[in-house]
């Protein structure tokens, strides 16, 4: 009864361990995806900060009075310092609007630095330890399993049918030998 015990115990816990690799996993494609939505957001983010610098020391000329100091390249020199404000103005609107998406994306470069520790050799000969001391369980406490509860249970089945197969010939017999009594 004792290895009974021993293999519930290695089969429960290598469905735990298998639970935690699971939901080791499903962290890696989460951590995944959102390294793949940070770097496809951030060239946008940096063009914004840049560009939004610019915007801002133009209009600080424009505002203290030297409109021939920071000029953008990009930006007709045909307009007035007023439009030319105002389309700045706009202009920088939306660049702050790219940086508040970018910031709410909750960037954080824990995620690299960790990723980066899976990197090393020692976490991943940890790595595959854990997979293998998940499946040496799994497999140790459901074969003990099947072995000492599935098929003795499998075996008193098959006595129980072989005992009701002879029952139910023995009564085919009697029943055989009751028509032959009261046929004659």
């Amino acid at each position: 009864m004792p290895t009974d015990n021993l293999y519930k115990f290695a089969a429960i816990s290598g469905m735990w361990l298998a639970l935690g690799l699971l939901l080791f996993f499903a962290w890696l494609i989460h951590t995944d995806i959102q390294l793949d939505r940070e770097s496809k957001a951030f060239p946008a983010y940096a063009n914004a900060k840049n560009t939004l610098r610019n915007i801002e020391q133009r209009l600080e000329a424009i505002d203290n009075g030297m409109p021939e100091q920071n000029k953008l390249s990009w930006v007709s020199q045909d307009l007035s310092a007023g439009k030319e404000r105002s389309l700045l103005q706009k202009i920088a609107k939306r660049h702050r609007k790219t940086i508040a998406d970018f910031q709410a994306l909750n960037v954080s470069s824990d995620i690299s630095e960790t990723m980066d520790v899976f990197q090393r050799t020692d976490v991943r000969c940890l790595g595959v330890i854990y997979i293998f001391f998940t499946v040496s369980m799994l497999i140790f406490g459901f074969t003990g399993w099947k072995r000492k509860v599935h098929d003795v249970d499998m075996e008193l089945r098959a006595i129980d049918l072989t005992a009701r197969k002879k029952e139910l010939e023995k009564l085919e017999l009697e029943l055989a030998e009751k028509r032959g009594v009261s046929n004659e």
